[in-house]
Formats: C-alpha cells, sequence, structure tokens
C-alpha cells in the first residue's frame, strides 16, 4: 500500500513539473522565438522619429522610414512606455519593420522581450530536466513528451508557414499608412504639458545593468558547465562501473514550501572490494528511490569518491549540456544589448 501510494505521489509531482515545464518552454518559447523571428525576417532600416500615439498611458513612437520600394513610409511601434526616452523627435533610430506590415516596426536595439523569453525558456528546460531525472520515467512520462512534441511541430509548422508570406517589394508600394496623422506628436510638446519622466529615467544604467547580470550569469555557468564536463568526460572514458545499492536517504531542507529533498546515498563496492559510499548530487520530493534499491555507479578508480549513478549516456550529459548552452545564450544576449546606444535626452 505504501509502495502504491508513494509511486501514485511521485507520478503526479512529476506530472505537474512536466506542465510546469510545457508552459514555461510554451510562453518562453513564443516570446524568444517572435524575437528571434524579427531580427531573422524582418526588415533593417533606419527610421525617423516624426512623433508619438498615446495610447492609455503609453506612448508608442512613429518612424518615418524608405521602404525597398523607395517610398516613404510610417510605422508605428509595437512597443511603447510612459517616458520620453528613445522619443526625441527627428532621432535616427535603427528598427525592425514586419514583413507583413509595412506600418508595424520595433526598435532593433531593444532586447528586453528575448531576455524575458530567455528566462522563462530556462526555467522550463530546469523544470523539465528535474521532471525527467528526479522521477522514475513511466508511461506518463513517454504521453507528456509526445504531447509537447506535437505541441512544438504544429508551433514551427506556422513558424515556416508564415515565411512565405511576406511582402514582395511591389505590394509594399501599394500599402497606404492606416496612422492618422492629426494624432501623430512630438514627445517633447507631451513630456512638457504632461511632466513625462525624461531620457535620464531610462539612461544606459539598464542595459549596462542588464550586460553585467548577464556577463555574471555566463561566467559563472560556464565555469560550472565545464566543471560538470570534466567530471562526466573522466568517468565516461576512464571510470569504472559498478553495482550499487540504496543504503540511506539524506534529507535536504526545502526554500519556503517546497519541503525537504531527499539525496539517494549509495554504497557500492570498487574492483579492489573497497566498500564506499556516496551521496548522490540529485535529489526530489518524494524520493524516486527506495532503501534496497539497486543501481548502476560510475566511478574512478584514481578517485572512487568521485562517483555519479549512471543514468545512461544522454542523461549523464544532460546538465553539463544545459549550462554550456545556457551560458552561450547569456553571453550573446550579453554582447547585442552592450552594442545598445540609447537616444540623446530631451532638452539636453
Amino acid at each position: 500500500m505504501f509502495n502504491f501510494v508513494g509511486s501514485a505521489i511521485s507520478a503526479y509531482n512529476q506530472v505537474g513539473l512536466f506542465a510546469g515545464a510545457l508552459i514555461c518552454l510554451g510562453i518562453g518559447g513564443l516570446i524568444l522565438g517572435n524575437s528571434l523571428y524579427w531580427r531573422l525576417h524582418a526588415l533593417r532600416v533606419t527610421g525617423t522619429v516624426v512623433g508619438v500615439l498615446a495610447q492609455g498611458n503609453a506612448y508608442f513612437p512613429v518612424y518615418r522610414y524608405i521602404g525597398p520600394d523607395g517610398g516613404s513610409h510610417d510605422a508605428k511601434s509595437n512597443t511603447g512606455s510612459n517616458t520620453a526616452s528613445g522619443k526625441s523627435t527627428g532621432s535616427a533610430v535603427p528598427i525592425l519593420v514586419s514583413a507583413h506590415d509595412p506600418g508595424e516596426a520595433r526598435e532593433s536595439n531593444n532586447h528586453l522581450l528575448g531576455v524575458i523569453g530567455f528566462v522563462v525558456l530556462v526555467l522550463g528546460l530546469w523544470l523539465g530536466y528535474v521532471a525527467a531525472t528526479a522521477f522514475p520515467v513511466t508511461p506518463m512520462t513517454w504521453i507528456v513528451g509526445a504531447g509537447f512534441m506535437i505541441y512544438a511541430g504544429e508551433r514551427l509548422y506556422r513558424i515556416i508557414k508564415s515565411l512565405q508570406t511576406r511582402l514582395s517589394h511591389e505590394q509594399w508600394g501599394q500599402h497606404y499608412s492606416t496612422i492618422d496623422p492629426t494624432k501623430v506628436q512630438p514627445v517633447e510638446t507631451i513630456a512638457a504639458n504632461a511632466g513625462l519622466p525624461s531620457q535620464r529615467s531610462k539612461s544606459a544604467v539598464t542595459p549596462k545593468f542588464l550586460v553585467r547580470l548577464l556577463a555574471i550569469l555566463a561566467i559563472g555557468l560556464t565555469a560550472a558547465g565545464f566543471y560538470k564536463v570534466l567530471t562526466v568526460y573522466r568517468l565516461e572514458t576512464l571510470g569504472m562501473s559498478a553495482e550499487g545499492e540504496i543504503v540511506r536517504l539524506v534529507e535536504s531542507s526545502g526554500t519556503g514550501n517546497s519541503g525537504p529533498s531527499y539525496y539517494p546515498v549509495v554504497k557500492f563496492t570498487t574492483a579492489d572490494n573497497k566498500a564506499l559510499e556516496f551521496r548522490d548530487e540529485v535529489g526530489s520530493n518524494p524520493p524516486t528511490h527506495r532503501i534496497g534499491d539497486k543501481v548502476r555507479v560510475l566511478y574512478l578508480a584514481t578517485n572512487p569518491r568521485e562517483s555519479i549513478i549512471d543514468r545512461g549516456l544522454l542523461m549523464n550529459w544532460a546538465i553539463p549540456a544545459i549550462l554550456l548552452v545556457t551560458a552561450a545564450i547569456a553571453a550573446w544576449f550579453a554582447i547585442k544589448i552592450s552594442r545598445y546606444r540609447p537616444a540623446l535626452a530631451v532638452g539636453r
């Protein structure tokens, strides 16, 4: 009875983690994918700020640019704010213009959405990794995995299909602006009348802070990733295999309401008949192993205490792979954001 209840709780928690992973992967992938899609598919031009459009408490810049047809077009940014930052009338701004709607654009130096999508996507990958490694693989694991593959395939199909609808130069020339010019106002006028926060409220402090944060994150993840790569490589190439047994579970207190995690302690015998124990680095609640379970162990003959539970080639390399890929993405964002150059302040 106890084993049945424990298995049911374990399956419930695993499905919950998979659901959270799918939600985060879906939202993060959608945001990051949309950001990458704009950067790969949109028209890159330099726009001149001709004013802003007010929508509620937010102000959206309106850019004038030369299209591929040689004509002048106006496009409204799809992102806005309640400050005058980046909206100085007459300033030249590198922009991305939608390949499907010449009247929609966004500033090419704004990476905030991409950073948000990246963070949410990494959270989803981490939840998925925990669900796949901290709990036993069951038929439900494959069902959830198949569901994710179907969802990801459907999203990919829609993206590929949308790539075929890019406007031609002739269609671009036939586009007529839907922006009402009477509603476009210089931001300086609005700032003077409404007391908007100035450019200095969104100065280069924010990009610099993000660059430093992402750089520290990238360095830390790279160091941790290479350490794990070296450890797994040595165990896979130079290590020896032995049968181990779970002799006890070590409880580690959790944070907040997450509850404690249980880490299996494995006992095994080396090739020279030395009995050793080690605590595995993956814990869970409820525990995925019970006392008395048999597991395979990888260890080094020169340092038998550097051991891991052998979960297979793919799963053994999952942690270092995730760490290094995340570090590379963080470094890429840090480099892109470091090139950001804010517009001059209003009235400066």
